[in-house]
């Protein structure tokens, strides 16, 4: 995706994950994509869908996503 910032495009690098009753591991996930350093001038977004989890993977998401701002991510529960 690029969206235009001014008279610049930017490159944003979305990431998607299917989360199912993963209360336990999501944080390992989400550590591991933050680490990942990308070329000057490309952001990363993380889009994380919630697949009708039946465990603590909801609270999970939003306490990383509270504790973590400088990472963009985009949660949906289905």
């Amino acid at each position: 995706m690029r969206k235009k910032e001014g008279d610049l495009i930017k490159k944003i690098l979305s990431i998607i994950i299917p989360a199912f009753n993963e209360g336990k591991t999501i944080h390992i996930i989400l550590d591991k994509v933050k680490a990942v350093q990308l070329m000057a001038g490309v952001d990363k977004e993380v889009i994380i869908v919630n697949d009708f989890s039946t465990d603590n993977t909801e609270e999970e998401i939003l306490r990383y996503k509270q504790r973590n701002p400088e990472l963009n991510i985009e949660y949906y529960k289905l």
